[in-house]
């Protein structure tokens, strides 16, 4: 860890400069010499604890992190038909409109935008509901499953279903209203 001065526009900012748990070198910049010293005292106490992963846990895209989820997780653990079934609602439906966020960006208004959105477009409810199942078990790896991008503000969210496909009840969880079909996996319990 070491902080230093670095010339940008014809200012000076701080870098902070840390080699992550896989050795990889990382870097911020940022405004004032205090916070840069408080984000190295950051990545110190992180570093202790074994949460380094933390800083940098949710910045890659869904669709970067749904590539990795496919190969280690759902080859080789799902059925075939499974997987033709998830591969065609990720290329019609959460791709086009989840894929290029990061994953610590996609909050419960999120997930209760794209379901509102699939349901403006006339998608069924029963193929809506696969769609949020397939959502949920990227997600759920994604927050703690295999050690890989982990973020706290996903991490803090709980969502819960209710109703059958048709009938939905709301239900009000944290400060976020979420009407979900209930199902396969607690439907939305994701992001814990």
């Amino acid at each position: 860890m070491s902080v230093e001065r670095v010339e940008r526009k014809g200012r000076a900012v701080w870098r902070v400069r840390w080699r992550d748990e896989q050795g990889r070198a990382r870097s911020k910049v940022v405004g004032r010499k205090r916070d840069a010293d408080a984000f190295d005292a950051e990545v110190v106490r992180r570093k202790r604890t074994g949460d380094l992963d933390l800083l940098s846990g949710g910045r890659e895209t869904l669709a970067d992190f749904a590539q990795e989820w496919w190969k280690l997780y759902a080859a080789p653990n799902l059925a075939a038909r499974t997987l033709r079934s998830y591969a065609g609602l990720w290329d019609r439906h959460v791709l086009s409109r989840l894929g290029s966020m990061r994953l610590n960006a996609i909050t419960p208004e999120v997930v209760e935008r794209f379901r509102v959105e699939l349901e403006t477009d006339g998608v069924g409810q029963p193929t809506i509901y696969r769609a949020l199942a397939l959502l949920q078990g990227i997600m759920r790896r994604a927050v703690g499953g295999s050690g890989t991008t982990r973020s706290r503000r996903c991490r803090s969210q709980r969502y819960a279903g209710s109703g059958r496909f048709g009938r939905c009840r709301r239900s009000r969880l944290s400060s976020y209203a979420l009407s979900l079909p209930r199902g396969a996996s607690t439907a939305l319990g994701m992001l814990r």
